[in-house]
């Protein structure tokens, strides 16, 4: 049986249709119709012709389309035009049916030329498989060109808005919002649906720890998860979370014996956990590429429903076609998560190294010291850095604390956490509780505070003598 991937006297008929009809009609058609469509390139220019034509508000007949089609064709004659012409279907109802003929020879084309793409990467063996089976997906999502999103008027809009307003009032939770157990978060929206959020931090400040701090809470509360450590085993992240828990080190978890009052501590927070465990996914690759993350992101969203993803860390994800620029590869790697954030509705926690210094009295960090890219701090929703003036205390005996605000609030086991930005609220940032043994950040209700009496000023100093 011959394949059929193309039919020219259809493809005629459609443009002879076109050709008798309204600006309005060919607008209309143009929603299920591409250039594509047409296997004849000279069909095909017809085509282009015709919706230029459209475009500029003027009728596309066998008159009007001569000029356009002769500057791609120049022999061409009036009655080649009129030839084609003449071929016009009787009703609308036929020409959508005609249409959707084309369109099938269409995804058949396509579908052939992928089957031949597919033999040769295939057989290939330097191309990576994983990497050959998620283009072959979007490929085939490309395939069809019925995919167009439906619109939405404002009036639509107006109403889902409405719906919130009125959660907001009834202290309803919105499906959008996922909460992260840290109110000044929380109350300023939380992780909303469709965004990045990047945690930036300098080398064991807590970035991690914050992140699972976070995941911790958030699946609690019966939020799916999935969590991809490019820098530690999923067994470690693991005791992290049962530190958090339990209250005992991870260190004394993972390597020690336990003693009797531990053991109960850890035996009792495995139970508990138990019963929220089935909410955080750590996926099985160990192959962190883009397009492996990416994959992996979208199997989890459909077939358990995650709410959101945690990658640790961007710097970590591998190149595979190993581009010079690393700077550009990480900050495609954030607009490309800030993209699939926002197809799927997740939320996409993205950490980042960032660049450290020590060169100021109080090294507070910022968004513009993010490293390898700044194309970062673009791409995000919002951005949170952390800071922990102990941590330059205690292993660089440097006596810094936190700014204003916050000068006076001790800087053992404590930790400011700074909004830098946030598209879509408020900036600032607050104090919380950081344990250093269990690597967990948590909220305080009260601020421990230290008195630091302020510096005077050199005409307020007393003389000498």
């Amino acid at each position: 049986m011959e394949l059929q991937l193309y039919n020219t006297e259809v493809e005629e008929q459609v443009l002879g249709t076109l050709l008798n009809s309204s600006q309005e009609l060919i607008g209309q058609m143009r929603e299920f119709l591409t250039p594509a469509c047409f296997y004849s390139d000279f069909n095909r220019c017809i085509f282009d012709v015709i919706c230029v034509l459209n475009d500029e508000g003027k009728e596309a007949n066998m008159l009007t389309i001569l000029d356009g089609v002769r500057a791609v064709y120049p022999d061409l004659q009036p009655y080649d035009i009129a030839a084609i012409s003449a071929k016009a279907l009787y009703t609308t109802a036929t020409l959508k049916q005609y249409i959707d003929m084309l369109v099938h020879y269409y995804k058949r084309r396509k579908l052939w030329m992928l089957g031949q793409e597919l033999v040769t990467k295939g057989t290939n063996t330097d191309d990576d498989i994983d990497d050959v089976i998620e283009q072959a997906k979007h490929s085939l999502d490309e395939i069809d060109i019925y995919q167009r999103e439906d619109s939405l008027t404002l009036t639509d809009v107006l109403q889902e808005l409405e719906q919130r307003i009125k959660n907001n009032s009834e202290g309803v939770k919105n499906e959008d919002v996922t909460l992260t157990g840290f109110p000044y978060i929380d109350n300023n929206g939380g992780l909303e649906s469709g965004t990045l959020i990047v945690i930036g931090a300098t080398s064991s400040m807590g970035k991690t720890s914050l992140a699972d701090s976070f995941a911790l809470n958030i699946i609690k509360g019966g939020n799916p998860v999935a969590f991809y450590s490019l820098e530690m085993t999923n067994i470690r992240i693991a005791t992290r979370l049962l530190s958090s828990v339990s209250m005992v080190s991870s260190q004394t978890i993972f390597n020690d014996k336990l003693n009797i009052e531990d053991s109960n501590k850890v035996y009792n927070a495995i139970g508990a956990m138990n019963t929220y465990g089935q909410n955080l996914y750590f996926p099985r690759t160990r192959k962190y590429t883009l397009a492996a993350i990416k994959r992996s992101i979208r199997l989890h969203h459909s077939k358990h429903g995650i709410k959101g993803a945690v990658i640790d860390y961007v710097q970590l994800i591998s190149d595979e076609q190993n581009r010079a620029s690393r700077e550009q590869f990480i900050g495609e790697c954030a607009h490309q998560l800030q993209a699939l954030a926002k197809e799927l509705n997740i939320w996409v926690i993205l950490l980042s190294q960032i660049n450290r210094s020590v060169s100021s009295f109080n090294p507070v960090p910022s968004s513009d010291s993010l490293r390898d890219s700044g194309q970062i701090k673009e791409a995000a929703d919002s951005i949170m850095l952390i800071y922990r003036p102990e941590l330059y205390n205690t292993t660089e005996g440097k006596e810094i604390y936190y700014p204003d605000p916050y000068q006076n609030v001790a800087t053992e086991n404590t930790a400011m956490i700074i909004l830098a930005k946030n598209r879509n609220g408020v900036t600032g940032s607050f104090i919380c509780g950081f344990d250093a043994q269990t690597t967990s950040f948590f909220p305080l209700d009260i601020l421990p505070t230290v008195y630091r009496p302020e510096k005077k000023k050199e005409s307020e100093e007393e003389p000498p003598f």
